[in-house]
């Protein structure tokens, strides 16, 4: 929301904090707007917008942000033509305008990643990563996800990466947990085990 006093136009120029700082900046402003979303019922929504913002952040930073030439007034009248081709409602583009007048537009992507991780968490959900030497059937697929959800007590959200080097069977990351039960790991384990029985 603009202010109706003219206090100057002051330059955008936003700080490049380094990522664990921008993780930690985040976290409040991302748990406001969940908060806020999970109350109103529209976590969807917002998620889907923030998910939108933060890749037109992330592309235009330089040109956005870190430009002395585009001021904070510029910046919010940019993203204003951004949020109503968005159809965004008031409480987003207020949100949006606090980060733009606080210099912190910048931490949309992370805001956005923090939101997600909330939203998962309220839902006991995990991301999880399959990697396998072959694209996996829905079947295969399907079999995968029951196993590790009855293992972790949680639902899966399964991103499938490819990797030809595994030779055979999967490797499944949860976390910082990996569970490595492709051809290539065995046979790279039977290889170490045949070395140091010579």
């Amino acid at each position: 929301m603009r202010n109706s006093i003219n206090l100057g136009d002051p330059p955008m120029a936003e700080p490049r904090p380094n990522k664990l700082t921008a993780k930690s900046q985040a976290r409040p402003y991302a748990k406001a707007a969940y908060d806020y979303a999970k109350e109103n019922k529209t976590v969807f929504d917002w998620e889907e917008k923030l998910s939108l913002l933060a890749e037109v952040v992330a592309s235009q930073e330089k040109q956005l942000l870190h430009n002395p030439a585009i001021t904070v007034e510029k910046t919010r009248d940019i993203m204003e033509t951004v949020m109503d081709k968005m159809e965004m409602s008031a409480p987003e583009k207020n949100f949006i305008n606090l980060l733009i007048d606080n210099k912190k537009l910048s931490l949309l992507p992370y805001v956005y990643d923090d939101f997600v991780a909330r939203r998962k968490k309220d839902g006991n959900i995990i991301d999880v990563t399959i990697t396998s030497a072959r694209e996996l059937t829905e079947k295969q697929l399907d079999d995968l996800t029951k196993s590790i959800k009855k293992k972790f007590n949680a639902k899966a959200a399964p991103t499938v990466k490819i990797d030809e080097k595994l030779i055979g069977g999967v490797k499944i990351q949860v976390g910082d947990q990996v569970y490595d039960g492709s051809l290539r790991s065995k046979l790279d384990a039977l290889r170490k085990h045949l070395k140091n029985g010579r």
